[in-house]
């Protein structure tokens, strides 16, 4: 049970760097960026979001 709880809170902590690092891809100008930008920002929360 302690390494199931290891493993999962490793996995967590992965699926958090990614999000920061999504959150960082926004580009300074944030809801008005273009909607490029924006749709590769959301197929990577996606990807994410399938992670969890």
């Amino acid at each position: 049970s302690r390494y199931a709880i290891a493993s999962f809170a490793r996995d967590l902590v992965a699926v958090a760097d990614i999000f920061d690092r999504a959150l960082q891809s926004l580009p300074p100008e944030g809801a008005e960026a273009s909607p490029e930008t924006l749709s590769s920002f959301a197929a990577g929360v996606r990807m994410t979001e399938r992670s969890l």
